[in-house]
């Protein structure tokens, strides 16, 4: 049997960073939204006597570097699945590839999330929402985001999610420059000064959200980790500057980067697009820069 699903990509409305717990892990404070870039996954199973598990990528281009054996995320979410509940399969995964790595829009957790929900209803498992929550979470902080998707505010380190009132479905752009960011060093540079700069109103931007007021909650974004990210890829800022120009209502980094995204009214995106493509074409780096045009879900 065969299946296939979509893995949409991620976006931080928001991002706070607390502190660093004793664990290791920072605990985050972040408003999520998906955006309607995704990776298509496939998964071929077969009854086995034993569990085998290939996986295998299409469109590399977008994932340079990206290993795709065992210590890939959607590899080790098909395995904790199968080991979980004593699964015998033989599971062919393939991943079309179109959402990129070191982008800060959860490529990786999406691609695991993806294949936990696929074979959830392939074999017929019935697991819920809090389940496949409870079981990813082992393997990344935007997986059990990414399980479930629209207008949320996940805590701790991801895990812990509220439900908000759905945020408009806003024309969007984002624009990722070349150089890809590690998380773990954006994480390290941030703790320098946790205590001593700005951090996000995020409980204002729950309530503007919650109250529908649009305008207000988009003045309301920012992301805490913008600063460090800049410091080693200054392309960010540039890039926030042009979808400023071209008139995006707000603009800003996603996750830890290195992907910025602009929103913009429907009467606007198509002038915007066309502004956005022509500035990039004007700097040394714009030409090796990924444009996708593409809508809030």
């Amino acid at each position: 049997m065969t299946g296939e699903i979509k893995a949409y990509a991620k976006l931080n409305l928001s991002l706070d960073v607390l502190e660093k717990k004793s664990d290791g892990y920072h605990s985050i404070r972040s408003v999520m939204q998906h955006a309607d870039v995704f990776d298509t996954i496939r998964v071929t199973a077969a009854l086995s006597n034993e569990t085998s598990i290939r996986l295998s990528c299409k469109n590399p281009k977008f994932c340079p570097g990206v290993k795709w054996d065992e210590t890939n995320l959607a590899y080790k979410a098909a395995k904790l699945v199968c080991d979980q509940y004593r699964i015998k399969f033989s599971l062919d995964i393939s991943v079309e590839k179109n959402i990129p790595v070191g982008a800060g829009l959860a490529g990786g957790s999406a691609d695991a999330a993806a294949v936990m929900r696929l074979l959830n209803d392939m074999l017929d498992l019935s697991l819920t929402n809090q389940e496949l929550i409870e079981l990813g979470t082992s393997l990344g902080a935007d997986i059990p985001f990414c399980l479930t998707g629209g207008t949320q505010l996940c805590e701790d380190i991801g895990q812990k999610l509220t439900l908000l009132s759905p945020f408009p479905c806003m024309d969007c752009i984002i624009v990722k420059p070349k150089a890809s960011l590690e998380t773990k060093k954006i994480y390290e540079l941030c703790d320098g000064y946790l205590k001593t700069a700005p951090h996000p109103d995020t409980e204002a931007l729950v309530e503007a959200i919650n109250s529908g007021k649009t305008k207000r909650a988009m003045k309301l974004f920012g992301n805490f980790m913008e600063e460090a990210a800049i410091s080693l890829c200054p392309e960010i800022l540039e890039i926030k500057e042009i979808l400023k120009n071209a008139g995006a209502a707000t603009s800003q980094m996603t996750g830890s980067g290195s992907a910025v995204f602009g929103l913009f009214e429907p009467t606007a995106i198509d002038k915007a697009y066309e502004y956005v493509s022509d500035a990039l074409r004007s700097v040394p780096y714009g030409k090796t820069c990924l444009i996708y045009r593409t809508k809030l879900l």
